[in-house]
């Protein structure tokens, strides 16, 4: 469970895993998803294409990429990742997914409701099963705070600060206009820059930082 700053490749990273774990594990499963249809399709699906087009012919031709699905040319039926939007009304994003080798992936994570995360607990009973889970951490409530606090023990944790990525510029338009328009003490900056939670006398009563989404 990952959380950072804006800028350092979280998406690409991502993008990455599912790949390689298709390619390394035989008839592999993979679900994605995020909080939106936006950051789902338009951001991490269209990340793995890009990534696919980047590989030698050999290897490209082993993935066949499709708007909400990567299915492995092998076994098309069996071994595949697919995308689905995180909707608390229909939580289905990570359930029916089963296998010898299991990969859960949650970008945005800090927005994806809990019941998505509770349908998809019947996925993770063999060795080879994986949850993925990386975001800004916008809120503190939710699945994805409790890996960093309550359920910490349970997972492998990793912050990665903006100020610490080689991708990222320090003189940046958005650094810069954070720094100026919010300071180094606000919770702008924690979230958007150092990729630390809020301070809990600044979030609404659903756990979230009201500024961030005005």
């Amino acid at each position: 469970s990952s959380r950072s700053g804006h800028g350092i490749g979280k998406t690409a990273t991502l993008s990455w895993i599912v790949l390689w774990y298709l390619m390394c594990y035989y008839e592999s499963q993979i679900s994605c998803t995020a909080p939106t249809s936006q950051q789902m399709f338009d951001v991490l699906w269209k990340e793995v294409k890009k990534w696919i087009d980047k590989m030698p012919e050999w290897a490209r031709a082993k993935y066949e990429w499709t708007t909400s699905y990567v299915r492995f040319t092998e076994k098309p039926e069996t071994w595949f990742a697919r995308a689905a939007t995180a909707r608390k009304e229909a939580p289905e994003a990570f359930a029916g997914i089963h296998g010898e080798s299991v990969l859960l992936c949650g970008d945005e994570a800090s927005g994806i409701p809990e019941e998505i995360f509770e349908s998809g607990r019947g996925a993770l009973t063999n060795e080879n099963a994986f949850v993925l889970l990386f975001g800004n951490p916008l809120r503190l409530t939710g699945y994805f705070y409790e890996t960093h606090h309550n359920q910490k023990a349970n997972w492998q944790t990793l912050n990665f600060s903006s100020l610490d990525s080689p991708l990222v510029d320090r003189n940046s338009g958005l650094i810069q206009e954070i720094r100026q328009k919010y300071g180094e003490d606000s919770d702008e900056w924690k979230i958007r820059v150092l990729g630390e939670f809020p301070r809990a006398d600044s979030v609404d009563d659903k756990g979230y930082v009201p500024l961030l989404f005005r």
